[in-house]
């Protein structure tokens, strides 16, 4: 079971030039991302609130379940990308967009959709209360479970034909997404991830590796 997690995970490249189809229907694109991380939060108990019983499978400090995901399929994948180029332009001008980034952007806005990765800074300030000791390590525990998630939804995306790329468009376009898909204003966005079929004419570059003894040690 570990080899073929393994081979799973060295599977999963970036991909830049992807379709606007699915390899598998829209259910199981729900399935992998809801099966990655619970989209509601497990309050502290020092608030003294009723308990959600976890269901789910990304790890998050103390169980706080504060990472939050986004699925958009299709015109709401589409009205993203054109929100982050409106953004853009608001930012750089219409003619350095139109000379240097345009073209990057029709490429995300190609694909089939894009997940959106969410840290709710309400749990995360209720675990601060909670767990004063910790108060300032809540935020960085958020962030590595986010990209657990992360890993493990673009693993099984890529186990499934999809492509998959890690964008950051965050923080320029956090405040027309929680508008446009009228999300809490306490979820901070953390990445976007354009997927679908890679384009047949994508070649996966060769990635080069540091030697590994570098990287890991190892003492028994």
């Amino acid at each position: 079971m570990s080899a073929e997690l393994t081979k799973a995970l060295a599977s999963r490249r970036t991909v830049y030039k992807l379709t606007d189809k699915s390899s598998i229907p829209d259910e199981k694109i729900r399935d992998i991302v809801e099966q990655g991380g619970k989209l509601c939060s497990m309050p502290p108990p020092i608030l003294r609130l009723k308990r959600v019983s976890p269901v789910l499978h990304t790890p998050t400090s103390f169980n706080n379940q504060a990472i939050r995901a986004v699925v958009l399929l299709k015109e709401q994948h589409i009205r993203l990308w054109d929100i982050v180029g409106e953004v853009l332009v608001e930012r750089i001008g219409a003619e350095r967009y139109q000379a240097s980034t345009k073209e990057k952007i029709g490429g995300f806005r190609a694909a089939y959709g894009t997940i959106l990765y969410f840290t709710d800074t309400a749990v995360i300030d209720q675990w601060k209360l909670a767990a004063p000791p910790y108060a300032d390590r809540f935020a960085q525990w958020a962030d590595h479970s986010s990209g657990m998630l992360q890993s493990y939804v673009w693993t099984a995306l890529t186990v499934e034909g999809m492509g998959a790329n890690l964008q950051h468009y965050n923080p320029i376009i956090d405040e027309k997404v929680l508008a446009e898909w009228n999300l809490p204003k306490t979820w901070v966005l953390t990445a976007q991830a354009p997927f679908g079929i890679p384009s047949p004419d994508w070649v996966t570059p060769e990635k080069k590796f540091n030697p590994i003894d570098e990287r890991v040690k190892f003492f028994a």
